[in-house]
């Protein structure tokens, strides 16, 4: 097998925990202040906010656990890439509690498809083609995407 082909799928991994763990999750953490200090968001809302993402992660934890389709496991996949897209610019295009709901919903169940059905694809890409079963390379997004969401939500309150 190619490395390249190898280096290929841990990319795509890399990136998909960059874009839903990294961004879709955590770029909602440093930019809380800001939206507490702009009104916009209380004590009981924000927590509010949190546990709706949880649900969403736990939703789509439990639709995970459940599949075992690998075509379907991928088009999900591709389609939690998408719905991270969308509900991070939801969060920023709206400044409703209930479609912001929504949208920390929506990218709960983003997170678990990246978190858990991309790492399971991977892993069993690397393993049935006799590749070393190790995801550091796809986590890794995941450190990467939360410090550039620290970064930005820094930039954001200056």
């Amino acid at each position: 097998m190619p490395l390249s082909v190898r280096f290929y799928v841990l990319l795509a991994g890399f990136f998909s925990q960059l874009l839903c763990l990294g961004v879709a999750r955590f770029a909602y953490t440093p930019l809380l202040p800001l939206m507490q200090q702009q009104n916009l968001l209380t004590d009981a809302s924000s927590g509010y906010l949190a546990a709706i993402n949880y649900l969403g992660y736990m939703a789509g934890a439990l639709l995970a656990a459940s599949l075992s389709n690998l075509q379907l496991k991928d088009r999900l996949y591709r389609l939690g890439l998408i719905v991270a897209i969308v509900s991070t610019l939801g969060m920023a295009l709206t400044e409703n509690l209930y479609l912001w709901s929504f949208w920390r919903f929506m990218a709960g169940l983003s997170c678990a498809g990246s978190m858990l059905i991309a790492s399971g694809l991977i892993m069993h890409w690397l393993i049935s083609h006799q590749q070393r079963a190790e995801l550091g390379v796809h986590f890794a997004g995941l450190g990467l995407g939360i410090a550039m969401s620290a970064m930005y939500g820094i930039g954001a309150q200056c």
